[in-house]
C-alpha cells in the first residue's frame, strides 16, 4: 500500500502542485484511479484564473487517491482524502457564490462550519471566508479568518497566491463559480462527505488536540460519549494513517460493548499501520470482550 499524506497534499494545492507526496518522504505517487473528472483552464485565461482552476484539479486529485484507497478496501483512508477533496472545493465554490452576490443551490453546503467539517485538516474554510470579508471591507474579520487559516502548518505562505482571486470578475469569475461547481455535483454524485459535529476550531487541524477534547468530553460524572466519538473520528479523519488515532476509537467502542465496531477499526488500524503498540496491546482486549 502506498501511503499519502493528507497534509503534503493539502500543501501542494496551496502551492500549486497537484503531485502528492509519500507520507514519508520518497517520489511523488500519481493514483491508479482515475474518476474522468476533467478541468479545463479556459483559453485566455488570466494568472489568478489559471491559479484557481489548478486549485479544482487539486481536489480533483485529492477525491481521486480517495477512490483508490476505496478499491483498496480502506473506507477509513478513503473518506479522509474524499473529505478533504470536498471541503477545499466546496471553500472556492462557496466562496465565488459570495462574490457574486449570489446565493448557493440549496443542494450544495453553503456555510462555512459546514464546509470545514467536512475535513477538518484543510484551513480552506477560514482562508476564503476570509477572501469574502475582505471584499467586503470587514478587514478585522478577514484578519481573524487568515490567522487562523496559518494556524494549520501546511498553509505556509498564507494563500498569497489564491487571494488572486478576488481579482476575478464578471463571467470570469460566473465560469470559474460553475467548473467548481460542476465538479463538486460529480464528486457529490459518486461520495457523500462525512460531517463531523464538534465546533468549528483552527486546532482541528491537530489529531492530538482532537483526541484530547475527546477525552474532556468522557471526564466527569456525565460523559458524553457521543461527542467524544465525534472528535475521535475527526482525529482519524485528519491523519488516518496513525494508529494511536485507531486505538483511540477502539478503545471507546470496547468500553461501549461494541466490539464488532472495534474489531472494524482495528483490522483496518493495524493494515495501515501494523507496528502500532498501541493497536496490538489491545488485541487481547478485543478477543475478551467478543467472547462475552
Amino acid at each position: 500500500m502506498k501511503k499519502r499524506s493528507i497534509a503534503m497534499l493539502l500543501a501542494s494545492m496551496f502551492l500549486l502542485s497537484v503531485t502528492l507526496t509519500g507520507c514519508k518522504g520518497g517520489k511523488p505517487a500519481a493514483p491508479t484511479v482515475s474518476s474522468n473528472i476533467k478541468v479545463e483552464i479556459p483559453g485566455g485565461a488570466s494568472k489568478d484564473e489559471r491559479i484557481a482552476y489548478e486549485y479544482i484539479q487539486g481536489a480533483v486529485t485529492a477525491f481521486e487517491h480517495g477512490m483508490e484507497y476505496a478499491e483498496e478496501g480502506l473506507q477509513r483512508l478513503a473518506d479522509s482524502f474524499y473529505g478533504t477533496a470536498a471541503s477545499t472545493l466546496c471553500a472556492l465554490r462557496y466562496a465565488a457564490d459570495c462574490l457574486l452576490g449570489e446565493e448557493s443551490d440549496d443542494s450544495r453546503p453553503a456555510d462555512w462550519d459546514t464546509i470545514a467539517s467536512m475535513g477538518w485538516g484543510s484551513p480552506a474554510a477560514y482562508f476564503f471566508e476570509g477572501l469574502v470579508l475582505e471584499t467586503q471591507g470587514n478587514g478585522t474579520g478577514a484578519e481573524e479568518c487568515y490567522r487562523k487559516a496559518e494556524v494549520n502548518p501546511v498553509f505556509a505562505d498564507g494563500g498569497k497566491d489564491l487571494k488572486g482571486i478576488a481579482n476575478i470578475k464578471g463571467d470570469a469569475l460566473r465560469r470559474l463559480r460553475n467548473e467548481a461547481a460542476r465538479v463538486e455535483d460529480e464528486i457529490f454524485a459518486l461520495y457523500r462527505p462525512e460531517f463531523f459535529s464538534i465546533p468549528r476550531n483552527e486546532n482541528n487541524f491537530n489529531p492530538a488536540y482532537l483526541r484530547a477534547q475527546a477525552l474532556k468530553c468522557l471526564s466527569g460524572n456525565e460523559p458524553d460519549t457521543a461527542e467524544a466519538l465525534a472528535y475521535f473520528h475527526a482525529a482519524l479523519a485528519v491523519d488516518p494513517f496513525s494508529g494511536e488515532n485507531y486505538a483511540a476509537l477502539i478503545a471507546l467502542y470496547i468500553s461501549l460493548g461494541d466490539g464488532d465496531t472495534a474489531v472494524y477499526y482495528l483490522n483496518e488500524g493495524l493494515f495501515i499501520d501494523p507496528r502500532s503498540e498501541m493497536l496490538n496491546a489491545l488485541i487481547n482486549k478485543i478477543e475478551e470482550v467478543a467472547e462475552q
